[in-house]
């Protein structure tokens, strides 16, 4: 049976966040910018034409920016299950892979959005090693060490 650790379930749900918020952002400038392009050649004239507007460019704005959010969350959100996913699935294999199942998750998350993306594989390759490289050795430096942390396999009392 499969057992994750709270990480796991974490780190779909903030990537999901984060992909939101960029979204949000992204996505409500980029309408900003189309609507002030699109009505350029008729701007308002009276305060009420300019209430329009604003009220017309602002709705837009927001709806455009929630539409590009939910798809960023969504991009970001499967990422993370997959990252999750493969450093699992590592870790189910054996104890030697569960040495190095960040650096497979790494390459395996880069290899996918290098694929999607039409990236170039060697540097986004790169990119993934190392960051699973120092993703594993904060692991380990965050891992305890001294005699308390390996006990004996069989202690003789």
């Amino acid at each position: 049976m499969i057992t994750l650790p709270p990480e796991y379930y974490q780190l779909p749900g903030l990537a999901s966040t984060f992909g939101l918020s960029i979204g949000l952002f992204r996505g409500s400038r980029k309408a900003g910018l189309q609507y002030l392009a699109e009505n350029a050649h008729k701007a308002p004239r009276t305060v009420k034409g300019w209430y329009e507007y604003k009220k017309v460019k602002n709705s837009r704005m927001i709806l455009a920016g929630l539409h590009q959010g939910g798809k960023d969350a969504l991009k970001l959100a499967a990422l993370g299950v997959l990252w999750v996913t493969a450093e699992e699935v590592t870790s189910q294999v054996g104890p030697m892979a569960a040495q190095g199942k960040e650096l497979v998750a790494a390459v395996g998350v880069s290899a996918v959005i290098s694929s999607i993306y039409r990236l170039p594989k060697r540097q986004v390759f790169l990119l993934g090693f190392t960051f699973g490289l120092s993703k594993m050795c904060l692991r380990h430096l965050q891992a305890p060490s001294g005699p308390a942390a390996h006990p004996p396999v069989n202690p003789q009392n």
